[in-house]
């Protein structure tokens, strides 16, 4: 058993932890995910946190969209808790 950081449309990676809910994982879940929405200079805007499956990791990475100038980075993680950072960048956006 595993838990994750958990939460929805969080404005802020503080604000996310903080108030996370402390609860396991469904057993269908394997992994946790982070879905990072941040603007050009690098604000956040939007953090979801959640239990994912391996479906749900199949699209880690950053995508740009240039309609609205904003970046969307997703990140999967096994482990205890391991979702705390955000994913910023090719680099970190990864199914590691």
């Amino acid at each position: 058993m595993f838990k994750c950081f958990t939460c929805e449309n969080a404005g802020d990676n503080y604000n996310c932890n903080r108030w996370a809910e402390d609860k396991w994982c469904p057993q269908n879940t394997q992994y946790c995910l982070t879905v990072h929405h941040f603007t050009s200079h690098g604000r956040s805007t939007s953090i979801t946190k959640k239990c994912a499956s391996r479906s749900e990791c199949h699209f880690v990475g950053c995508h740009h969209s240039r309609d609205s100038e904003h970046t969307e980075c997703r990140s999967c993680c096994e482990g205890m808790i391991c979702n705390v950072e955000l994913p910023t960048n090719h680099t970190n956006a990864v199914f590691a």
